[in-house]
């Protein structure tokens, strides 16, 4: 008795689909009964397809038992199923088998997705392995590490379960733009749209990095200033933050919400560090400078993550923090106040320090020194001095003991906005992760002119490096002396 088709079954095959016919374009390939068959296809699209069995082959009187299916596309196989479904036979001719779909393998697949936002929809766009100068456009719903849920049109019915797209280009919105390998894992119309759960085939770290950076900010729900938990969960279902990239904001401080988040980062920061006593609470974190001060925040998807301050003197009754320890006189004269910010109170969140995140504040305070044309001097201690050496800056008072920290002692450090944005005494590295793109941003707004860029020697060094490294390894292979 042949199995009746099911009204369900009746409206996935109402779905126009793709009709072939006696054909070598689209053909397939069955295991049934221990036999592999090849057969002719008469229709399909992503939910089943209608096969011509061989004229030898009598339904009717043969069990079916079918342990695979090959759809092919000329001689290439475009996809295999396992197990495929018989819903009928048709006319002792025809079986019409069905594909695995959402609703057969919901599992927990999506259960640890991060949905995009609708205003930050990534886009991807893949040449359509089948037909001829198409390209297939899809939008990005949700995604983790491991997998994607895909919409597109109801016009590329032809993608089903288990084809492989390679040199797909993902447009991340204000981040990258990809090139990775998906493969179609499931299947399902919805709606006026064509829905793929796909998985992500030889991902690199490199583009894990650009979806975690992309995750941070541009899914839901909004960090605003819930930052933690929207870092858990990207770091658990998409990759650890090592890089934040274009992720970041940096902004100078401007509301009362933001200056109180700024409190809260320098008090969970320096608290992390040790840096204070039993007695601090979130409101000490403020002082008098702070009113004369430019404040430059770096914030995530709204949740400030980063803070440093620049300290000017307006009048000559003023003074910099760092007078409490180091008198003015060690750097200028009195009069000369009004030339100088004072860099301080820079504080990251715990979660967020050891990434790129420095350099932007670096950044920051680089271009509003090249604006106002103010000496920068700060205070460090020997543990992070490394960073502003390699910046320029020099050593201008003696050492001293340092307030809180054991063992540790501060000096006063200093570095002229001319050498700054000139590059003098500072590593070329540094250079190219900091000032060259100040640089340019002021010279495009004709505030300095257009320096010749010291990058260059950067990635001369690299070459010379690499070829000074290429002959000392053909050298020892052809036993000739390294002089």
């Amino acid at each position: 008795m042949k199995k009746k088709l099911s009204l369900d079954v009746e409206e996935k095959r109402s779905l126009n689909r793709i009709k072939v016919g006696p054909s070598i374009e689209f053909n397939a390939v069955i295991g049934i009964n221990g036999q592999n068959l090849p057969c002719e296809i008469e229709d399909f699209h992503f939910e089943g397809v209608k096969i011509l069995l061989p004229a030898h082959f009598e339904i009717s009187k043969t069990p079916l038992d079918l342990s695979y299916f090959e759809l092919k596309y000329g001689r290439k196989t475009l996809t295999r199923i396992n197990n495929p479904k018989v819903i009928r036979a048709v006319e002792n001719s025809h079986i019409i088998l069905t594909f695995t779909t959402f609703d057969d393998a919901r599992g927990t697949r999506g259960k640890n997705r991060l949905h995009v936002k609708p205003s930050f929809r990534p886009i991807l766009m893949v040449k359509d392995p089948i037909k001829i100068d198409v390209l297939i456009n899809f939008n990005l719903i949700n995604f983790n590490a491991h997998g994607m849920l895909l919409e597109t049109s109801l016009s590329n019915k032809h993608l089903i379960s288990g084809l492989e797209l390679k040199d797909v280009t993902v447009v991340l919105p204000g981040i990258a733009i990809l090139n990775i390998g998906l493969k179609i894992m499931h299947v399902k119309k919805n709606e006026d749209h064509i829905r793929l759960g796909v998985s992500l085939v030889d991902t690199t770290d490199e583009n894990i990095q650009s979806l975690a950076q992309f995750a941070i900010f541009g899914t839901l729900p909004p960090a605003d200033r819930r930052i933690s938990s929207k870092y858990n969960e990207v770091r658990e279902n998409v990759g650890p933050l090592k890089r934040l990239g274009t992720s970041v904001r940096i902004e100078t401080l401007s509301t009362p919400q933001d200056y109180m988040s700024v409190l809260q980062i320098r008090y969970e920061a320096y608290r992390a560090a040790n840096k204070l006593d039993q007695s601090a609470t979130v409101e000490s974190m403020a002082d008098e400078f702070d009113e004369r001060s430019l404040i430059i925040i770096a914030k995530i998807d709204g949740a400030i993550v980063a803070t440093l301050r620049l300290v000017e003197c307006k009048t000559p009754d003023e003074r910099f923090p760092f007078e409490k320890f180091i008198p003015f006189s060690v750097i200028d004269k009195e009069e000369n106040r009004g030339k100088y910010y004072e860099v301080c109170r820079l504080a990251i969140d715990p979660k967020f320090q050891g990434t790129d995140i420095l350099i932007k504040l670096f950044r920051e305070n680089g271009r509003q020194t090249g604006i106002n044309r103010k000496t920068n001097v700060c205070m460090s201690t020997k543990q992070l001095r490394k960073n502003y050496l390699q910046l320029g800056f020099k050593v201008v008072s003696e050492e001293i003991p340092h307030p809180v920290l054991k063992n540790e002692s501060l000096a006063l450090l200093a570095i002229d906005p001319d050498n700054f944005l000139k590059g003098k005494g500072m590593s070329v590295r540094a250079w190219d992760l900091v000032v060259s793109d100040v640089v340019d941003n002021l010279a495009y707004a004709e505030i300095i002119p257009k320096t010749s860029p010291k990058i260059s020697r950067y990635f001369l060094r690299k070459i010379e490096n690499l070829i000074l490294k290429t002959s000392k390894r053909f050298r020892k292979k052809q036993k000739i002396p390294i002089t």
